[in-house]
């Protein structure tokens, strides 16, 4: 006669081993999968970088976090790969002294959107711009703090002004690495460009030590980050619903990005 508590064992024995196996199946395609967006990939993204973020009085986080960054600034190639899959509107143009692996430029903080939102569904991981806290952070060894020139906050625009001023004005890039490594490994960041970030700009604020940081509702003005920090208006190529936003992005701003993943 059969058992029918045996059965029952082992198709619960079953039923829990499978779920196993399938769990473990899934971190390991997980893995697989991440591995496979880590590795230079010159088709999608530059090859990322692993870094361990500490909390700071100004973190939205408590214990050390990792985000993976882009060890160069976007490329005109890496680009025209999301205009030729259909996720960019935007087609890079190379001017006279570049090639596809000059940084890419001209994007506003839209065009910058639309490629963030092509490269996740891709790879199948979240990426966004770097948050301005995460980028003087991976940056602090190549660069300074900028000289603080008011002690009255009230004068704080009037120091972002000399700033975005003194930004260069040469729209000449150099082939990506033209600017030499850091201690993590990444490229360019006192050059080729200014890069876009999530953080709004705000009249709140001039130090990220004492105020916490925005990325959300930013009123058309948005961090950059370079060899001095800076800001932009996000920039809305038509004229028609851009008001204030309305105009073309400079030669000199382009951008990286940042993938947080828990493994």
């Amino acid at each position: 006669m059969i058992n029918s508590k045996h059965i029952m064992a082992t198709l619960l024995l079953g039923l829990v081993v499978g779920g196993g196996a399938l769990a473990l199946k899934g971190r390991h395609d997980e893995k697989a999968r991440l591995d496979t967006v880590l590795s230079e990939n010159p088709i999608y993204h530059p090859r990322l970088v692993r870094i361990e973020l500490e909390p700071n009085a100004t973190s939205g986080y408590t214990e050390t976090k990792t985000i993976f960054v882009t060890y160069s600034e976007i490329t005109i190639a890496h680009w025209q790969a999301c205009y030729d899959d259909g996720g960019c509107s935007y087609q890079p143009r190379m001017r006279e002294n570049e090639t596809p692996q000059h940084p890419v430029t001209q994007v506003s903080y839209f065009d910058v959107e639309e490629f963030v939102h092509w490269i996740s569904n891709k790879t199948g991981f979240p990426f966004r711009l770097p948050l301005e806290s995460e980028w003087n952070y991976f940056s602090r060894d190549v660069i300074s703090p900028a000289e603080k020139l008011f002690d009255d906050p009230r004068l704080a625009w009037a120091a972002d002004y000399v700033t975005f001023s003194n930004r260069p004005k040469s729209s000449k890039t150099k082939v990506v690495g033209g600017y030499g490594t850091n201690q993590y490994g990444l490229v360019d960041l006192k050059g080729n460009v200014w890069e876009w970030t999530q953080t709004c700009w705000s009249t709140d604020y001039s130090d990220l030590t004492t105020s916490k940081e925005r990325s959300e509702t930013c009123g058309g003005v948005r961090i950059m980050q370079g060899e001095h920090r800076s800001y932009q208006s996000e920039l809305i190529r038509d004229p028609k619903i851009g008001g204030c936003s309305v105009g073309s992005p400079p030669n000199n701003v382009g951008f990286r990005l940042v993938m947080e993943q828990g493994v």
